[in-house]
């Protein structure tokens, strides 16, 4: 189905933890790396407590991203 699912914590709709939760409903193995502006530290730590592989801030170095991306396809 899905290796990576790279998902954005502020949707429009306000829905990525729901997004993440139905992705690990339906593609439980595939890891999720979600990005976010959010700064709060134990909001993130709650976020990577329901699963994403990695959390990333906005805004990020595109090659540091690039890499942690095909890091977790070679998983």
């Amino acid at each position: 189905m899905f290796d990576l699912v790279v998902l954005d914590s502020a949707l429009p709709e306000g829905k990525g933890a729901h997004l993440m939760a139905l992705v690990h409903q339906h593609a439980p193995e595939a890891a999720i790396v979600r990005v976010s502006a959010l700064t709060d530290l134990q909001l993130i730590r709650n976020l990577l407590f329901r699963g994403p592989a990695e959390h990333s801030n906005r805004p990020f170095d595109l090659m540091a991203f690039y890499k942690r991306i095909n890091h977790h396809l070679a998983a």
